[in-house]
């Protein structure tokens, strides 16, 4: 059954001594515990082009989604001059002890898609 789903907004996610830019999409109602899907796009993507590529759509079934643009895409590096960096997992866990804080993010229940 699908559910309405928020429109996104912006989040600014603690990364290092800076923040990563990214969108939140809430599924249904505020505080609801849900799945929670955390996407980025490789190489010179953007968590805009999320959107399209299946955040609103995992959003309208019921997903929480976080895209977010890491170093060396989009505004990571255009607004805080973030360059790519090859452990990519001292990216994604940062962006995951964010998504843990949100209201309505089931910790037990997180995929990544990227």
């Amino acid at each position: 059954m699908a559910t309405s789903a928020s429109s996104p907004w912006p989040v600014a996610i603690p990364y290092e001594n800076n923040t990563l830019p990214g969108y939140f999409y809430r599924a249904g109602e505020p505080g609801v515990p849900r799945p929670t899907v955390i996407m980025h796009t490789g190489f010179d993507g953007t968590a805009e082009e999320m959107h399209f590529q299946g955040a609103a759509a995992g959003a309208e079934r019921g997903y929480h989604v976080l895209a977010f643009d890491g170093p060396g895409q989009g505004g990571a590096v255009h607004r805080e001059h973030l360059v790519f960096r090859p452990d990519w997992e001292n990216v994604v866990g940062p962006v995951l002890d964010y998504a843990l804080t949100m209201p309505g993010v089931d910790g037990t229940r997180i995929a990544l898609w990227g």
